[in-house]
């Protein structure tokens, strides 16, 4: 398999320098996707607030997925451009329409047109999505959904030298495999540590349906990983059900060092099986309370394989199994806006609060090795400052409670601040910190940039200590 995949990548390469020698005349600018028009909506439409008031309900679903470049637009008509459009496949049309969260005969509601653009634009195979009111007449109206396509076949060779090793990789990636929205990953790594032979396939919409099934296998030199994932998730606010099962196992050797020496390497099994059930009563006055209950089973063992210093010492096995409860609250707060993260593209952002809080307990009488308590947490929260800034906050919070304290304790924090100075420039910051108990790495992380007309200047400060005796 490693030299077919060898092949194709060679070919890949070739065909990539043909291309770009071709086209170096007719290179594209910076600014060759500035300036998207966005979606008019036709002047003899009522607003959002007056089609809902009349009780309007949606007509026609009109779909148009547009290619990746526009080439009407004389800075993105070249050749390497049409050359992209003609090799890529686009994302067909029921594609598009199985991820809308309206259909033909349902009431027309602005938040859910809105959410299903969220939807859209949450997946890695699209660049932008908009949906627009056409026409309206006898209390029918049609909507237009358009959408732009990305690039999404990432073939990807490395090579290095690490640690006095050699290390090389090569990888395939296609994020809308025929259009479908379907991931499709191959990949071979020669590592410091193992080599690695992988494929991963993900589906999140099997079917027509809102299932979601991933799987992956990987061939390790000293072992293997599997996963698999199927689930029907909370897809949208107002989902009131979610189911899941999730398994996962993993074999591998891993080495242990002290300043820099190799004390030795153990072998590591570990496996989590994890079932789940959650229920929710939807969107009620502008937040989302949901409840998951689920059980699992984590279990880790180690045995040494080499040992090389009499201070080499390897982990205890552990086992939990154990019941959970999950509580989610979701504010209903929104806001697209434009090169934050991404150049040139309408991103989502969440201003208002997120939180989880999880609490399970281990024990012995299922399997565990130990009687514990879980416990997990996270939040985030978005502020508009002022019309040109916003603060986005962040925390985490993972323990472990058994009869002699708490275990394996993990405290996060995390800022991110953006301020636009200008049409085409903006300043970004973001601090991390994260903190751990007994044993643990304790780190803090800042970073500012500026991005200028689409380069961005990083400076990046990372400290850190152990934590422990």
């Amino acid at each position: 398999m490693s030299r077919r995949l060898l092949k194709i990548v060679v070919l890949s390469v070739l065909s990539g320098i043909v291309s770009l020698d071709a086209v170096t005349d007719e290179a594209p600018g910076f600014r060759s996707r500035t300036d998207r028009p966005q979606a008019v909506r036709p002047p003899r439409i009522p607003d959002d607030a007056t089609l809902e008031r009349e009780g309007a309900r949606v007509g026609q679903v009109i779909i148009k997925v547009q290619d990746i470049f526009d080439t009407t637009r004389p800075e993105e008509d070249t050749r390497l451009f049409r050359l992209a459009n003609r090799w890529h496949i686009n994302t067909r049309e029921s594609t598009v329409l199985d991820r809308l969260l309206v259909c033909s005969g349902d009431l027309y509601r602005e938040s859910v047109v809105r959410e299903s653009e969220r939807l859209l634009r949450d997946t890695r195979y699209l660049y932008d999505a908009m949906i627009t009111p056409i026409r309206y007449a006898d209390g029918i109206v049609d909507l237009e959904v358009v959408t732009r396509d990305v690039w999404t076949l990432n073939p990807g060779v490395s090579f290095g030298r690490k640690g006095g090793k050699s290390t090389s990789g090569i990888e395939f990636e296609e994020l809308n495999f025929f259009g479908r929205g379907t991931q499709i990953s191959v990949k071979q790594l020669n590592e410091v540590d193992r080599d690695i032979q992988s494929f991963r396939y993900i589906d999140n919409q099997i079917g027509s349906g809102w299932w979601s099934l991933e799987l992956e296998h990987s061939d390790f030199s000293d072992g293997g990983a599997q996963r698999v994932l199927l689930e029907k998730p909370f897809y949208e606010l107002d989902t009131r059900e979610a189911y899941g099962v999730f398994w996962f196992k993993d074999q591998r050797i891993d080495p242990r060092y002290n300043d820099g020496d190799l004390l030795g390497r153990y072998r590591r099994e570990s496996a989590t099986k994890t079932l789940y059930v959650g229920r929710s009563a939807g969107l009620r006055e502008g937040s989302v309370t949901r409840w998951t209950f689920g059980l699992s089973d984590e279990s880790a063992s180690f045995r040494r394989a080499e040992l090389y210093s009499p201070l080499f010492t390897i982990p205890a096995d552990r086992r939990f199994v154990y019941p959970w409860a999950q509580f989610d609250w979701i504010e209903d707060d929104f806001r697209v806006l434009r090169n934050r993260d991404q150049i040139e593209r309408n991103e989502d952002f969440q201003y208002g609060w997120r939180i989880r809080g999880r609490l399970g307990r281990s024990l012995e009488s299922w399997g565990s090795d130990r009687n514990a308590w879980l416990l997990a947490g996270e939040l985030h929260k978005g502020y508009e400052l002022d019309s040109k800034s916003s603060l986005f906050i962040a925390g985490g919070l993972g323990a472990r409670y058994e009869e002699d304290g708490l275990r394996n304790a993990k405290l996060s924090a995390s800022a991110r601040y953006y301020h636009r100075q200008s049409d085409h420039r903006l300043f970004f910051a973001s601090a991390e910190i994260e903190s751990g108990g007994k044993n643990s790495i304790s780190t803090t992380r800042f970073c500012s940039a500026v991005k200028m007309a689409f380069v961005a200047i990083p400076c990046v400060i990372e400290t850190g200590k152990a934590v422990g005796p």
